[in-house]
């Protein structure tokens, strides 16, 4: 069990400040539009059990031509149909707890666990964000290996190296691998050494408040999300770096609710009797990207209850997967294009 202890905290002199390091990650999925809350999801998710099926209706199809009117009462038209299928969607249970020893707190003169206690919003947030670049990574390997890459510009394997980086006509690339539906597609997550290239193209534009304040960057009208979890693959100058076009609302979420969200744990013997406190804090969360099934195919049991059934949480790893994808919308209705570069 990890706990804080003292050489983890700076004691200083009896007048001095307590100061502590901010974890430097953005978490803009949700307030870039990507993401956003399902209240259907989230009554279901009331109703317990750890996947979800969420039918929809296909689109009328306009591929063939319509009927030509005539004046023959005996000429009857046949009409067509519409056709539905289903997303198949897994729940997350998770939870996590921070220790801290009651002496840490005497001698810092500052309290760890109020510290603890503030900042695990931000963490659960990042957690969120973690979890839709890591479903987003597996629905990229997904399309690679089941749908001939149709989702998929990859500028690094050109012959000209100047193109193999990100630029304006690779982006453009990407976009257009939705088609006539490119205009769906709003927010292009990148990681920040493809940021830097950007910037130092002239490419990003800082979109600022009447106070001057940083909104948001943007680059064609997307709004850009910077994020040092995005995926690259390989090393040295071979590094490739994955960059995901999403439209809004490609990802849909719900909350369940944990019988306890978060309580306190006192160990009062811990510490040689100096006492130990520990929050845990618990969330239930389904996160699934419109127009999948999650399969579950190679899924691995992390957890699983006392007589012994499985409850097989999908990990990052398990997200990660090609095997655990499965798209059953057309492509032009899954806003997603993904862009390799260098």
């Amino acid at each position: 069990m990890a706990t804080t202890r003292l050489q983890d905290a700076f004691i200083p002199d009896v007048y001095g400040l307590y100061t502590v390091n901010n974890t430097p990650e953005l978490t803009d999925f949700v307030q870039s539009g990507v993401a956003v809350t399902n209240e259907a999801i989230t009554n279901m998710m009331s109703a317990g059990g750890a996947t979800l099926t969420l039918p929809f209706w296909n689109d009328l199809n306009s591929e063939s031509e319509p009927n030509y009117s005539n004046d023959d009462p005996d000429d009857f038209a046949s009409p067509d149909k519409i056709t539905s299928g289903e997303q198949t969607a897994r729940v997350a249970f998770l939870n996590n707890g921070w220790a801290s020893a009651d002496l840490v707190a005497e001698l810092a003169g500052d309290n760890p666990n109020q510290r603890i206690a503030s900042r695990v919003d931000a963490y659960w947030s990042r957690q969120f964000q973690k979890r839709v670049i890591a479903a987003s990574v597996g629905l990229y390997n997904s399309n690679v290996a089941n749908n001939d890459g149709d989702m998929v510009f990859d500028a690094s394997t050109g012959g000209d190296t100047t193109a193999q980086v990100f630029s304006g006509e690779a982006f453009i690339d990407a976009a257009y691998t939705m088609g006539d539906q490119v205009g769906q597609l709003r927010v292009l997550a990148v990681h920040s050494m493809v940021a830097a290239r950007m910037a130092k193209n002239g490419l990003i534009e800082t979109i600022r408040d009447a106070d001057g304040r940083v909104l948001y960057r943007a680059y064609m009208d997307y709004r850009v999300v910077i994020d040092d979890s995005m995926p690259t693959f390989g090393s040295g100058a071979d590094r490739t770096y994955l960059s995901i076009l999403f439209g809004g609302g490609q990802f849909y979420y719900g909350n369940g609710n944990p019988l306890v969200p978060e309580e306190v744990e006192r160990t009062p013997r811990a510490g040689h009797g100096g006492g130990v406190e520990t929050l845990w804090s618990r969330k239930t969360w389904l996160v699934h990207p419109r127009g999948y099934k999650f399969t579950g195919a190679q899924l691995t049991g992390n957890g699983e209850t006392d007589d012994g059934v499985p409850i097989k949480n999908a990990s990052w790893a398990d997200l990660n997967a090609a095997a655990n994808w499965e798209r059953v919308f057309d492509r032009k209705q899954v806003a997603m294009s993904f862009l390799v570069t260098k």
